[in-house]
């Protein structure tokens, strides 16, 4: 069946970390067992939090100075490498694989999303482009040291990360949209082996 295109939109106040990641996964839920349609949600993060990919070791967050400074850790069901959750929005998507709005394959999926992410963007009046090919530079911790597949980039730096996660007949795609000025203190929050300023200015003043 590729005729499930209605969406429901969830716009979402500011939660915690916690709350965030259980509200999409009761979602995903809820949609494998089609008791609920695909679903666009958005959602702010209170207080701050570091969310580590899937596979990550949550030994490379510094987790006594993220408890000094009040931001809590989650761990995402998506890939991807660590995020801080501070000033952006987040987006979720859950749709059925065979939903005909995507293509079925993981990069066709992306690429649909970055298109729908450039055109709002540019309806903003914000000229921005999306990353063809995987960067040759990775960093192993950082989701903004990375730029991957049809990924969303500014003069070069990247604005939207996106991370997904596939069930056999399901994806979910979480996406980190910067709004303002990332958190100058960031590289504190990780262990000393990744604790770089060149993670805060890596992301968009």
């Amino acid at each position: 069946m590729r005729n499930n295109n209605y969406f429901r939109l969830i716009i979402s106040k500011g939660n915690n970390g916690f709350m965030n990641m259980a509200i999409d996964e009761a979602i995903a839920i809820s949609c494998r067992k089609k008791l609920s349609p695909p679903a666009l949600r958005l959602y702010t993060w209170n207080p701050p939090c570091i969310s580590i990919g899937y596979f990550q070791d949550i030994k490379e967050v510094n987790i006594q100075e993220c408890k000094r400074q009040k931001i809590d850790i989650v761990r995402r069901l998506t890939g991807g490498k660590a995020v801080l959750h501070n000033k952006e929005i987040t987006y979720s998507i859950i749709s059925p694989v065979d939903n005909s709005i995507f293509p079925r394959d993981v990069k066709g999926a992306y690429k649909k999303v970055a298109n729908g992410l450039l055109l709002g963007l540019k309806n903003m009046g914000i000229s921005a482009e999306i990353a063809e090919d995987r960067a040759k530079e990775l960093h192993r911790f950082s989701c903004f040291l990375n730029t991957s597949f049809y990924e969303i980039t500014v003069k070069g730096k990247k604005l939207i990360g996106s991370a997904q996660k596939r069930w056999k007949d399901i994806f979910l795609q979480h996406g980190s949209i910067i709004i303002s000025s990332p958190y100058l203190d960031a590289h504190r929050l990780f262990t000393e082996k990744y604790n770089t300023r060149r993670w805060n200015y890596n992301r968009l003043p």
